[in-house]
């Protein structure tokens, strides 16, 4: 499982820690949601996933629900973002729009009243909650907006912005960073209107069934290895710099109260 990153970063992270655990391991790719599917089985649970990779907002419902046998390890990767010049962990949401809505006069959040605005999914910290958090601090609410279009993933709702289906919307600034020079000429005509947060940093999250001693061999793993010439250029291609710790505290106060925000009613007050 994973957010929507590209395959090809887990793929290396599967190989990194089979050099150096001396174990073999298969990925399991989820593209259809940053975490576990909610109609299905949680395969932590269920015995079926040892790691797993996912979004702030799936950790955080795990954690609500207390799902059984889920454990964060207390490590996370660092992205690069022309907003992190500290290189700490936590991503952001960039709200993106076509280059022609430039020549309107839009130059901020506020001055896309009345637009359509494209998200990920109703759960997504940064696809959505945190620009209802911001329209609220800002005096607006949820019927800001003229409509509103659940694309499914932050690459779907980039490529609606470009092709002109959407006249805007938030998407997960990593996301952003490595799919822009897949799109038609390298995503020129996408524009990044605001970033919001800092967002709570990516869980990394264990099956607690594991024993102890490789839970701490997996995070030294992580928080070492990537300094490695030749990893670091791997993970470089990523806009991954390197493995911070983390821990539970990351996902209370603040981070919390964002996903709590409820969007059954998009075109309604939500406070």
């Amino acid at each position: 499982m994973s957010p929507a990153h590209p395959v090809d970063l887990y793929v290396l992270i599967m190989e990194m820690l089979e050099s150096e655990l001396g174990c073999y391991a298969t990925l399991q790719y989820e593209s259809r949601s940053p975490g576990p599917i909610s109609d299905r089985p949680n395969p932590f649970t269920n015995n079926k996933v040892d790691l797993g990779f996912m979004s702030a907002a799936s950790y955080m419902k795990l954690r609500k629900n207390k799902a059984e046998y889920v454990e964060l390890l207390p490590v996370t990767p660092v992205f690069a973002h022309q907003m992190n010049v500290e290189n700490k962990p936590g991503y952001f949401s960039d709200i993106i729009i076509h280059r022609d809505k430039i020549a309107h006069n839009v130059n901020t959040l506020l001055d896309l009243r009345g637009c359509t605005f494209a998200y990920s999914d109703g759960g997504s910290l940064s696809g959505l909650k945190i620009v209802l958090k911001t329209l609220k601090e800002k005096g607006e609410n949820a019927s800001f907006f003229g409509s509103h279009l659940k694309s499914g993933s932050h690459l779907a709702s980039a490529q609606m912005v470009l092709t002109k289906q959407a006249d805007c919307a938030a998407v997960d600034s990593t996301t952003l960073l490595y799919s822009k020079k897949f799109m038609q000429d390298g995503g020129k005509d996408i524009v990044t209107l605001e970033t919001l947060g800092r967002l709570p940093p990516y869980a990394i999250v264990v099956n607690s069934r594991l024993p102890d001693n490789l839970k701490k061999a997996m995070t030294e793993v992580f928080l070492t290895v990537p300094c490695d010439l030749y990893y670091k250029r791997q993970f470089a291609k990523y806009g991954l710099i390197k493995f911070e710790t983390n821990s539970d505290g990351a996902y209370d106060g603040e981070a919390a109260q964002m996903w709590s925000i409820q969007d059954e009613k998009l075109t309604v007050p939500y406070y």
